[in-house]
């Protein structure tokens, strides 16, 4: 893969995030929660993280990060993604919404 493709890869999830937080935030018919609004913020952060720590993974040797320090980092990008699919899961699957009424108007 070119550099250009592996840069796409790692920053298309915290925009994803990012466009899913602006969803909840945003949303017209539907009234989220609190707990899902703050857990979607977590998962941005996490994600946002995660494709940051990819990016700098990408040339870790011009960091001069020894072997040690790689790994460490690569451990803490997978937990990073991983919190960033669970919360974004959870809020999928629970789904904590209600419905507001869209007013009538008579003519």
């Amino acid at each position: 893969m070119t550099r250009s493709q592996d840069l796409t890869l790692l920053l298309l999830p915290p925009i994803c995030l990012f466009a899913f937080v602006g969803v909840l935030f945003l949303h017209r018919n539907r009234v989220y929660t609190a707990w899902a609004k703050i857990a979607s913020i977590l998962a941005l952060i996490a994600g946002s993280g995660s494709g940051l720590l990819g990016v700098v993974l990408m040339d870790w040797r011009s960091h001069h990060l020894t072997r040690h320090s790689y790994y460490t980092f690569v451990g803490l990008q997978g937990m990073l993604g991983g919190i960033a699919i669970g919360f974004t899961l959870s809020i999928l699957i629970a789904r904590p919404y209600t419905k507001t009424q869209a007013e009538t108007r008579s003519a």
